[in-house]
């Protein structure tokens, strides 16, 4: 009975040391985020709608690619919410556009491509360019059905596969704007499709009443 009692306490420590570690994990990883978004890029306060607390359980997922690595850049932090929080949260920013993700209008910068100006499959009319940039959110766990998609790179058909973004997905622009703010010089070009748009920034929220989850998002390029 006693060594039973040992042993569930010994799980209960762990438990909360495994958490602890991921909650200052999170912290760390953020925190070092908004460092080198400080030190390679000159626009300040990119990083202000983020939410300060990363460690709670409703944070599902943070997913960030480094821009010191690769000149390009995105973050996302996907939390779940209760159905009071929503309003709030609206109630919090101003938004320059908002549309649903499935809206054939969108402008969707997509980062994966951007290092090949030959990779025309992706064609965005001048209809679409007028619109703010969003994200793809193809990094983004929804937690909802996974699909197939081909895409082709160096003149091969591959196959990737994501979660589908949900249904009623909103995209809110806070902020968006054409230009390179990179500290570094450039090296890998830009598709000359993108007009205005070959160097910049997007940054916003989407949110999914359905699937009660808001995601928090950044992308630079």
């Amino acid at each position: 009975m006693v060594r039973d009692k040992i042993i569930i306490i010994i799980w209960i420590l762990f438990f909360a040391i495994s958490c602890g570690c991921k909650t200052n994990n999170r912290k760390q990883m953020l925190d070092k985020y908004k460092t080198e978004v400080e030190k390679y890029y000159t626009v300040p306060g990119l990083c202000s709608h983020f939410p300060e607390d990363v460690g709670g359980s409703d944070i599902q997922q943070m997913f960030m690619s480094w821009p010191s690595q690769e000149e390009l850049s995105d973050i996302y932090i996907l939390q779940s919410l209760s159905e009071d929080d929503f309003s709030e949260i609206l109630n919090r920013f101003t938004f320059q556009q908002n549309s649903l993700y499935q809206d054939s209008t969108n402008f969707i910068m997509t980062l994966d491509w951007l290092w090949d100006t030959t990779n025309y499959h992706h064609q965005h009319t001048p209809k679409q360019l007028t619109n703010l940039p969003i994200p793809d959110f193809d990094p983004v766990k929804f937690g909802t059905e996974e699909i197939s998609y081909t895409e082709r790179i160096d003149g091969k058909e591959v196959v990737f596969t994501k979660d589908k973004a949900p249904d009623d997905l909103e995209v809110y622009v806070i902020d968006a704007k054409p230009g390179n703010f990179w500290v570094d010089s450039i090296k890998n070009p830009r598709p000359p499709m993108l007009l205005e748009w070959q160097h910049g920034y997007s940054r916003g929220i989407a949110t999914s009443k359905k699937e009660l989850l808001i995601v928090y998002w950044l992308i630079m390029w």
